[in-house]
């Protein structure tokens, strides 16, 4: 219940989605890059149409994908054992509380034993003096 209900064991599930889905993005091609411009422009004492068009393709030397990829990958194995930590953390909390309500229990139970003897033990000792 308690690894259900804990907000950091939600937010590094949620980190480790996002780097799945970042890893699938960073092993694509990006999108080419397109511009078309067109205006007027004067230069000695003439004016005239200007055009401009612009085609850009991100190249990535050989291999950047990869190293991309792999640095996503070490990122998401960094989150994978900061969740298992995180886990291991929460549950050990759980029995550790569990173990001193237990024991508290426990001393409670045997404080009730000590007082009911004292009483008894008064109540004979006042009976013995009268």
């Amino acid at each position: 219940m308690a690894e259900k209900n804990s907000p950091l064991l939600l937010s590094l599930n949620a980190d480790l989605e996002s780097l799945f889905y970042q890893r699938k993005q960073q092993g694509k091609t990006q999108n080419p890059f397109l511009t078309l411009d067109y205006g007027r422009r004067s230069a000695a004492n003439e004016s005239g149409a200007e055009y401009a068009f612009q085609f850009e393709q991100p190249v990535y030397f050989p291999g950047r994908k990869e190293l991309r990829q792999l640095l996503v990958d070490n990122d998401s194995k960094i989150k994978e054992i900061q969740l298992a930590e995180a886990n291991n953390s929460i549950r050990f909390n759980a029995v550790r509380f569990t173990y001193r309500y237990l024991v508290s229990m426990g001393k409670k139970i045997t404080l009730r034993n000590v007082l009911k003897d004292y009483q008894s033990w008064k109540v004979i000792s006042v009976r013995d003096l009268s």
